[in-house]
């Protein structure tokens, strides 16, 4: 695992500054949508705090219409890297996909 409690720690302060508005918009603004697809195609390198943390930022953003509408990117291959996971034995992890 590469995972590191810097990373760790920066993905949870990143989910909860997500639960904000002001904070999802510029989130969304900087791309962190295609961050987060790049870092869920491999899972196995993530500790499951740093995986349940990355699916709940992803869903907090993808609820608004502008991270929905950054999705819609065919290169992004979202709905691959998702639909991967949907099955992960992580059930925290399977909620927030399904979101």
């Amino acid at each position: 695992r590469t995972d590191t409690n810097l990373r760790q720690n920066a993905l949870g302060a990143l989910q909860k500054f997500s639960l904000r508005r002001k904070a999802q918009t510029i989130m969304i603004e900087l791309d962190m949508i295609v961050w987060i697809t790049s870092v869920l195609r491999n899972p196995d390198s993530l500790s499951d705090y740093s995986l349940e943390y990355v699916t709940a930022l992803l869903m907090n953003l993808v609820l608004r219409t502008a991270g929905k509408d950054k999705c819609e990117d065919p290169k992004l291959e979202i709905l691959k890297v998702l639909n991967e996971l949907l099955e992960h034995e992580n059930t925290q992890v399977r909620t927030y996909i399904n979101g």
